[in-house]
């Protein structure tokens, strides 16, 4: 016997192939490189007809001269956890926790910059005075910082107070002393001298039992929230005097105009009191809800600013709401400016994003430069929650939960300007999936719809559906199957081959309340919302069985399968290791809060996360070896290989490489169970063909694999370097054929398996040259498909039946009849196929 080598291998990226986890290192490099600007509006300030407000972690700048149509000016990305917002002239003081102070320079209001940041210990208020900020730092206390170049602002000094202060305010008639608001229990309001802001002096103290949470102070006077509001006199600030109180619940943040103090609760939205007369304030409005002008939200306030006769409230997941405040007792709203909205569903392809949102409709970005993703084109669906592309179409589909909208097709052919082509009405549409020229609507308690888009995708039909099964929430086609995510009905597997009457082959109960799920044959993977990810082998269709799960103890909300990995939406991002499915783990997580939705293209990861917007993650993997070459080693009777390869580039984090050999010409998922002797351990099976033969130490550059090969079969080499994060991209070797002496007579081997699902192999040798002819026929006689029909030279071959007809179409269950001819040759048999 002899091995000898045939044409090479076109060398082609591969998709990133990450093997299990063997140590406590990361799998991979998972590195957040962009982000899109949405989230909740939590501070605001206002000078004149300009409000600045947070927006997750950017402040943006709002025109509000018509409060009817304001217009956003420009936004800048400053940190996460956005307290409180300070202008000063042309800049923004920002507070943001942990992350300490920002200052941000709005010259150009267009292009706004961050100039300064100094680091503190948990800033949340901060004002400003002259060539100083005063930030309350909580446990750190008070931190004045010297911002004469607010390009290098630095800290000058610290008071250290003990008693949590949260907020801050400078005297409004003597800017010599700093009033604070102290959270922690038996402290209250305390003053400072900062005649010399480099070395603050305690001036006065006044304890308040359960401590305060907000202060602004207004000529002689200071406003504080504890528990309620109360005024004092700070006209002597080494002696503060309480004057009054009003008893209703404020808590957050407060604002000051003309003797009429106005807070921020979550609870009761914006309280109004009137305190012209200190001694005797009294709560004189509080609003919950705003309703007038087009305008209807709840009212659940963070932070209010006042401006004339306007206030304007950062009112969280409902964006940035202005009242009109010239009668205190009767406020009404104005204006009302939703900047981020809510991301529910995302979808790629080639560098195009297609992002549902709740509140806008379908966004479309450009991502071809994932650090700073741009919105191209948008088009308005009310209560859109899922996006699917229809492949080798320019069409798209969302699902809706707007009673009557149901399913809404989208021509994407100009992705700057999306156009509305076809709607298909139903109740309700949670998630969709589109395969073969078919939508599947997953339609709550009304079942699963059967859309036809393949004629025309402007004028979707529906062609059947399924009401039996109710609660379906989440959807995924695959091979003439759908899979539905059932609630608390479960799993069902769906035959769709005939559109019109969908059968359920098979159901499974599962543990946890199913809401999403996605297939990758034959695994499914359903998101739960009460008992993790919950792993279903449904190889059989008709009798789906769980074999794994993976549980984070949170919701699950979508879950994608790419390559070995499942990623998980669970208001943070999960990265599951499912190349066991019987016993998945996680390889890696990240924080995001508000994940709702997650697609992978190439070595990308897109998670949209509500409120919080879009997040991308790079995976990314180590450089590959080069130069990758597959050799007979000559003269030891064909049971030798060589195969040689360049060092990677950066072999420094290279620890080892991995060598993979199979009969697929395609690297799939490999079984990783290391050297072995004889090919006749291949699994044969679809899912688990390519084998990892061997890993060899860095620095190696060479590995001799020794086996005795089956005559006939090709063999397929690859290369792969691993680091302590992943794998590289596998670079292919030359394809080796193995020869034999030839074939002593004709042969046909029993088909492989039979019974069958979902394929069968019929081996055949041939002593010469010789026509084929290889036909599969019905139990009636009638043929089905033809599986070869030409010369084939001699040698030992093997041809694979999918159970599909000459159209492509999947047959039915039962007994068909091979018959094979090869010159004056002819053999026949029978095999079964089971769905």
């Amino acid at each position: 016997m002899n091995i000898c080598k045939s044409a090479l291998l076109t060398i082609a990226v591969l998709s990133l192939l990450i093997l299990p986890n063997t140590g406590n290192t990361a799998e991979f490099k998972l590195e957040l490189v962009g982000s899109w600007p949405v989230g909740e509006c939590k501070a605001v300030a206002s000078v004149g007809d300009y409000v600045y407000f947070s927006s997750g972690k950017y402040i943006r700048l709002v025109d509000f001269t018509n409060p009817a149509s304001p217009v956003e000016m420009g936004h800048v990305e400053v940190s996460e956890n956005i307290n409180e917002i300070y202008i000063d002239g042309r800049f923004a003081f920002v507070t943001c926790g942990p992350n300490g102070l920002y200052i941000v320079d709005f010259f150009d209001f267009t292009k706004p910059v961050v100039i300064g940041h100094v680091d503190t210990h948990d800033a949340v208020d901060v004002t400003v005075w002259g060539m100083y900020a005063y930030v309350a730092d909580r446990a750190a206390g008070i931190r004045i910082v010297n911002i004469a170049n607010v390009a290098n602002p630095y800290i000058a000094a610290e008071y250290q107070s003990n008693g949590d202060p949260v907020s801050v305010a400078i005297g409004d008639n003597n800017k010599n002393y700093l009033f604070i608001a102290e959270a922690a229990a038996q402290k209250g309001v305390r003053s400072l001298n900062v005649t010399n802001p480099t070395n603050p002096v305690e001036a006065g103290f006044y304890q308040i039992n359960n401590g305060a949470t907000a202060i602004r102070v207004y000529s002689q006077n200071a406003y504080v929230l504890s528990n309620g509001m109360r005024t004092f006199d700070i006209s002597n600030p080494s002696y503060i005097e309480q004057k009054g109180s009003a008893g209703l619940s404020a808590t957050n943040k407060i604002a000051v105009n003309n003797g009429y103090v106005f807070a921020a609760e979550l609870t009761n939205g914006l309280i109004i009191y009137n305190a012209t007369n200190i001694r005797s304030p009294q709560d004189i409005k509080t609003i919950t809800e705003a309703v007038g002008s087009g305008i209807n939200v709840d009212i659940i306030a963070y932070d209010v600013a006042i401006n004339g006769n306007r206030a304007y409230i950062a009112n969280g997941s409902n964006g940035l709401l202005v009242l009109n405040i010239e009668t205190k007792t009767a406020p009404f709203p104005i204006g009302n400016f939703n900047a981020y909205g809510n991301l529910t569903s995302v979808s790629v392809s080639n560098k195009i994003m297609y992002v549902t949102d709740s509140t806008y409709g379908l966004r479309i970005f450009n991502v071809n430069n994932p650090v700073s993703p741009v919105q191209i084109g948008q088009v308005a669906i009310p209560l859109v929650n899922d996006v699917e592309l229809m492949s080798g179409t320019p069409y798209a589909f969302v699902s809706s939960l707007n009673l009557g909208t149901g399913v809404q097709g989208i021509d994407i052919s100009d992705p700057t300007n999306p156009i509305k082509s076809g709607n298909y009405s139903l109740y309700e549409s949670w998630n969709l999936s589109v395969g073969n020229g078919y939508v599947y609507s997953a339609a709550g308690n009304n079942g699963m719809v059967v859309i036809d888009v393949s004629t025309n995708p402007s004028f979707p039909t529906a062609t059947g559906g399924l009401k039996t099964i109710t609660q379906v929430q989440g959807i995924a086609y695959d091979r003439d199957y759908v899979i539905l995510a059932a609630g608390d009905n479960g799993l069902s597997v769906l035959d769709v081959y005939s559109s019109t009457t969908p059968i359920v082959s098979g159901s499974l109960k599962l543990t946890g309340n199913a809401i999403n799920v996605t297939s990758d044959y034959p695994y499914a993977y359903v998101a739960t919302e009460d008992a993790g990810m919950r792993i279903i082998d449904w190889v059989a269709p008709g009798t789906p069985k769980e074999i794994g799960f993976y549980d984070p103890q949170v919701p699950i909300y979508d879950v994608v399968k790419n390559g070995l990995y499942a990623y998980l939406a669970a208001d943070d991002l999960y990265i599951v290791n499912v190349s066991n499915p019987e016993n998945p783990y996680m390889a890696d997580s990240f924080e995001i809060g508000g994940a709702r939705g997650v697609a992978v293209e190439g070595d990308y990861v897109y998670v949209a996360a509500g409120t919080n917007g879009v997040y991308i993650f790079k995976v990314t993997a180590p450089a590959p070896p080069s130069n990758v070459v597959l050799n007979d080693v000559p003269d030891d009777q064909g049971n030798k290989l060589e195969i040689t390869w360049s060092l990677s580039a950066d072999d420094d984090s290279i620890i080892q490489y991995n060598i993979y050999r199979s009969k697929n010409p395609t690297p799939t998922e490999p079984v990783a169970i290391g050297s072995f002797g004889s090919v006749d351990e291949f699994i044969e099976t679809e899912k688990t063909t390519t084998i990892l033969i061997a890993s060899v130490a860095r620095g190696t550059t060479y590995y001799l694999d020794e086996f005795f090969p089956v005559r006939g079969e090709q063999y397929y080499y690859w290369v792969g370097a691993v680091a302590d994060y992943g794998e590289s991209e596998k670079i292919a070797a030359s394809i080796i054929t193995a020869v034999d002496e030839k074939p002593s007579e004709f042969k046909v081997s029993t088909p492989f398996p039979n019974p069958f699902n979902p394929m069968t192999s019929i081996q055949y040798e041939l002593p010469e040259a010789s026509y084929v002819k290889l036909v599969i026929y019905d139990s009636l006689g009638r043929k089905v498909t033809v599986l070869q029909d030409g010369y084939m030279n001699a040698g030992v071959h093997k041809t694979v039946w999918n159970a599909r007809n000459s159209k492509g179409i999947h047959v039915g269950s039962g007994v068909y009849l091979y018959q094979l001819s090869a010159g004056n040759y002819f053999n026949q048999g029978k095999v079964m196929f089971l769905r």
